[in-house]
């Protein structure tokens, strides 16, 4: 049987195998990728075949930020990329899916503080509603149909 702890997909930040660090110091920081559901699967696949230290995306930092400015023209949308940092955090808190305990490890932060100034479930829905309804359902549509997409 599957070992409890172990049944999910997990990301490893700054790790320890590439001699790397975070930004705090602290190598093996680990996200489980336990939503959407399709996620870890995805990831895995996109891992299969892969040498075992070797980055997921083939792309740097500079080119992730490009590409995700290109996908936020597109869409109309005025967003920045850390954004996502805390609309997990807040998402999470609105949904009731974990506790603060779990999203303050979830965010990688060290103070309570911090998870109360980014968990903020409210925050969430204003920036969505200012979204015109023809974006929010093409996004809508896109997190169904990633799962297909991506395979």
């Amino acid at each position: 049987g599957v070992q409890v702890g172990l049944q999910h997909y997990t990301v490893t930040v700054a790790p320890e195998d590439r001699f790397e660090r975070s930004k705090t110091g602290i190598s093996d920081d680990t996200i489980v990728l336990d939503r959407p559901d399709w996620l870890g699967p995805a990831l895995m696949e996109l891992k299969r075949g892969r040498p075992k230290l070797s980055p997921l995306f083939n792309f740097d930092l500079a080119s992730g930020i490009k590409l995700w400015d290109i996908a936020c023209y597109k869409l109309r949308v005025k967003a920045h990329r850390y954004q996502l940092r805390y609309a997990g955090a807040s998402s999470d808190m609105l949904a009731r899916r974990r506790t603060v305990g779990e999203i303050m490890a979830r965010g990688r932060w060290a103070a309570l503080k911090s998870v109360r100034r980014y968990a903020k479930g409210g925050s969430v829905q204003k920036v969505a509603e200012r979204l015109a309804l023809g974006i929010r359902l093409f996004c809508q549509q896109m997190e169904r149909d990633l799962p297909r997409i991506l395979k």
